[in-house]
């Protein structure tokens, strides 16, 4: 029991560093492909096009710096905070009077091109399920150390040496990026790029008509979101029993998911009288988007829970969302690893622990 504790404790511990960290990446966009922010109060993420004509997106929790006509660049600016007006794009405070004053900036004429950094949610998503991949195999090698789960863990305590081999080879860059983003980043600037800190903002910009780049609820969506899930599925294995969702999930920096629901088994095959299960569970994981346009999502959790006769419920979720509108998207999932565990008493114990089910997710988001 005491071996079980530890295992899951440090299980956790270790999805919460690998899900505190991130890859970024970065592309350089000319000045006309930044005409789209020179409109403020957008409601959405911004599409603008890189020299080569790539798509590259930009929304709230995006970095940009930009680069001016005389060579030197402007410090990190989170995008949320960026205020827009005829004259440039620039960061505002308030002055002693109580009136907002630029704090640094540079006006739209003196703009030869940006640098964009954007969480890389693919890169990052390979690095979780990797990441995940070895916390599940120390366990086992705990578990195997002490007979608890026999060949299945000798097996996964060998596997674990080649998937920490893969996820040494994923490029980290832990904190995101410097200035006024989250999280802080070393990366210096780019080979040619001459940085130069701004005491003063350009005398050409003036606060006036100045709007935020970003309205009120893109910029709070950015930063929080609610979702609520339902899903429904079936075993399809020799365990066929049907099964349905509900689940609540607060989603951060529109990556991280954290939350939980109830969940229904239905009756278990075989049995001369009626079994069905209800229970609750709470769930970490990630929504990674897969392209600029967000048409597209990888979603991987971890739910772990227990019920009335369920001593204890475990299931990895991975699949494939699909956006359908601004708030609504169907998920797909095929045979995710459930594990099901009867309580003494219940008379289930001889019930099969592993399942494989596949099913449909409908999401909402607030």
């Amino acid at each position: 029991m005491l071996l079980t504790v530890v295992a899951r404790s440090r299980a956790t511990a270790a999805l919460a560093v690998v899900l505190s960290v991130g890859c970024y990446s970065s592309t350089t966009i000319p000045a006309k492909g930044l005409v789209a922010l020179h409109d403020g109060g957008k409601d959405g993420e911004v599409l603008v096009h890189d020299k080569d004509g790539q798509t590259v997106k930009l929304d709230p929790n995006s970095e940009i710096r930009f680069v001016r006509s005389d060579g030197t660049t402007t410090d990190w600016f989170t995008v949320r905070d960026l205020h827009v007006n005829d004259d440039g794009i620039f960061t505002l405070h308030d002055g002693p009077d109580g009136k907002p004053v630029i704090e640094d900036g540079v006006p739209w004429d003196a703009i030869v091109s940006a640098e964009v950094k954007n969480l890389d949610h693919g890169t990052t998503a390979v690095a979780v399920v990797a990441g995940t991949a070895v916390v599940i195999g120390l366990v086992a090698v705990l578990a195997a150390s002490k007979g608890n789960l026999g060949g299945f863990g000798n097996g996964l305590a060998r596997g674990t040496v080649h998937v920490a081999r893969v996820a040494t080879h994923v490029k980290w860059n832990g904190g995101g990026s410097g200035g006024s983003g989250a999280g802080g980043s070393s990366s210096g600037a780019p080979s040619g790029f001459v940085t130069a800190e701004t005491e003063e903002p350009d005398g050409r910009l003036r606060a006036d008509d100045a709007r935020p780049l970003f309205g009120d609820a893109a910029r709070r969506r950015s930063i929080v979101r609610v979702v609520g899930a339902f899903d429904g599925g079936r075993d399809l294995s020799a365990l066929a029993r049907n099964q349905a969702g509900v689940t609540g999930l607060v989603r951060l920096f529109n990556f991280i998911e954290l939350g939980g629901g109830l969940r229904w088994l239905g009756s278990i095959p075989g049995r001369e009288t009626t079994h069905t299960d209800l229970l609750g569970f709470a769930r970490v994981g990630i929504h990674a988007e897969i392209d600029a346009r967000r048409r597209f999502a990888f979603p991987f959790s971890i739910d772990l829970g227990g019920g009335r006769d369920v001593g204890f419920y475990s299931r990895l979720n991975f699949g494939l969302r699909v956006r359908l509108d601004e708030d609504w998207a169907l998920g797909l999932y095929a045979f995710n690893p459930t594990y099901t565990r009867y309580k003494a008493g219940s008379g289930l114990l001889d019930t099969p622990r592993w399942s494989f089910p596949s099913g449909i997710e409908a999401t909402f988001v607030f």
